[in-house]
């Protein structure tokens, strides 16, 4: 009973215009004239012509009222139906999520990637790619036209980030530290632990640096030519005369075990390393141009009055809030050296020489994503011009690929701007982006500018280089 009334309740609220209430007021009043007019009291006035007259009047107000009651639900009835018809078509966009994917992020550290997709390595990103998921359940086509990127908060890793190179000046070798993070490396404690160049110089194996700041290149080591070390390289000298006409031999014979002498590494650059692995790597395969030309590589090596060295690194140092580290075993490079290919440095009577390795590359063409460069400032806002149509029940996915002047870890929120009205954000999530100090973005990549997408990984625009062997 109770749900009736409600309904009639709400029927008569639809009801309620002027014309139908003043046509309900007429009815009422002339079904109470018409019970006054049957009372005994009133029955000799109904004969009398001006009763007849009123009468009549009244009776015909009463059609008009209920003429106007007609026409005021007819009018109900039609707005109703109109309305129904004419509802407007509405767009209904929701966020289905946000997230980070690793699959077209690039890790910090992953130089080149592994595959042909970028691994993730403990969440830690040059750029991070923002995967981002939508879905529009209403009947109309909503338009997305922007997207904002919101900081909410920043934290700069202040940890020391360390590299270590070398170059020749004159015929002397100088090892330099170079810090690449955002914060300072004190206390560093240096050594030299490979084969020969301790043997050779005991006074200068060890070394200790006060502090090498952020962004900081500070030398740490050199070694000058010694006239005492004459004899020993001499010693050298003839071993690796003898040791390469048994690599040499060893190579005819197919014998793989020369390769776990110490002299194979003591004693022969890394190219002539690089040379003697393949030939053993490709045996399986028989006999080939590629196998030949290592043979006659090997064989053809001279007698030389200088020996190839390496120079190889342990130690420690401490950070800023006092924690120490160690420096794990590592092979310095010289600064000029190619990234696929290190050159060598060659130890003589006179001193250190170098011999750069040229390698040839050939370029991949490419192909495109969104980016954003962000500052390491909290509480930032960054928008961006975005056009992206989602159909009726369709969906959209796109990513935002996320940059930083700093490697620092990143609260953020991110923003779409639908039919260029209302905002949906996404719910706050932490990226930790890394750029090393004197690590330049490349001079195509700027903040609203886009990445290139090929392959399924990421690449920093413009063209992609790979070595070739």
């Amino acid at each position: 009973m109770g749900n009736h009334l409600e309904t009639f309740a709400k029927i008569i609220g639809k009801l309620k215009t002027p014309l139908t209430l003043a046509g309900l007021t007429v009815v009422i009043l002339y079904l109470l004239y018409q019970q006054v007019l049957n009372l005994s009291v009133l029955s000799p006035l109904q004969g009398n012509e001006t009763f007849t007259l009123v009468d009549s009047i009244v009776s015909k107000v009463f059609w008009l009222a209920v003429v106007a009651v007609v026409f005021g639900f007819a009018g109900f009835v039609l707005t109703a139906l109109l309305q129904r018809r004419t509802r407007p078509k509405r767009a209904a966009v929701s966020l289905v999520g946000t997230s980070l994917d690793p699959e077209l992020s690039s890790p910090a550290g992953a130089n080149p990637p592994a595959g042909n997709r970028y691994e993730v390595l403990e969440q830690k990103f040059e750029v991070g790619a923002i995967d981002c998921k939508f879905v529009n359940r209403g009947d109309a086509t909503a338009f997305l036209d922007s997207f904002s990127v919101l900081v909410k908060g920043v934290t700069v890793d202040r940890s020391p980030v360390l590299s270590y190179s070398y170059r020749v000046q004159g015929r002397s070798v100088v090892v330099s530290a170079h810090n690449a993070g955002w914060g300072a490396a004190s206390r560093m404690r240096l050594r030299l632990v490979d084969p020969v160049l301790p043997d050779l110089f005991p006074a200068r194996s060890e070394v200790t640096v006060p502090v090498v700041e952020p962004g900081a290149t500070v030398p740490v080591l050199r070694l000058d030519p010694d006239p005492a070390v004459a004899g020993a390289i001499g010693d050298l000298r003839r071993r690796r005369a003898e040791f390469l006409g048994s690599v040499a031999e060893a190579m005819r014979r197919e014998d793989d075990s020369i390769r776990a002498s110490a002299d194979f590494r003591t004693l022969l650059s890394h190219h002539e390393r690089w040379h003697v692995s393949e030939y053993f790597a490709d045996l399986p395969r028989g006999d080939s141009p590629r196998q030949q030309w290592h043979l006659r590589y090997v064989g053809a090596l001279p007698g030389t009055a200088e020996v190839p060295v390496g120079i190889t690194v342990t130690g420690s140092y401490e950070t800023e809030n006092g924690d120490s580290h160690e420096i794990t075993r590592t092979d310095v490079r010289c600064v000029r050296d190619d990234p696929a290919s290190p050159g060598v440095l060659w130890l003589g009577d006179h001193g250190f020489s170098y011999e750069f390795h040229e390698v040839d590359y050939m370029v991949v063409p490419p192909s495109t994503v969104h980016a954003v460069v962000l500052d390491a400032e909290p509480g930032q806002r960054r928008d961006y011009a975005l056009s992206r149509a989602i159909e009726p029940g369709g969906v959209e996915r796109f990513h935002i690929a996320l940059a930083s002047v700093k490697s620092a870890t990143y609260e953020i929120t991110l923003g779409f701007r639908v039919d260029g009205r209302e905002h949906i954000w996404s719910k706050p999530m932490s990226v930790q982006l890394e750029r090393l100090h004197g690590s330049a973005l490349p001079d195509n990549l700027t903040d609203g500018a886009s990445f290139e997408l090929q392959d399924g990984r990421l690449v920093l625009g413009g063209s992609r280089t790979s070595p070739w062997w």
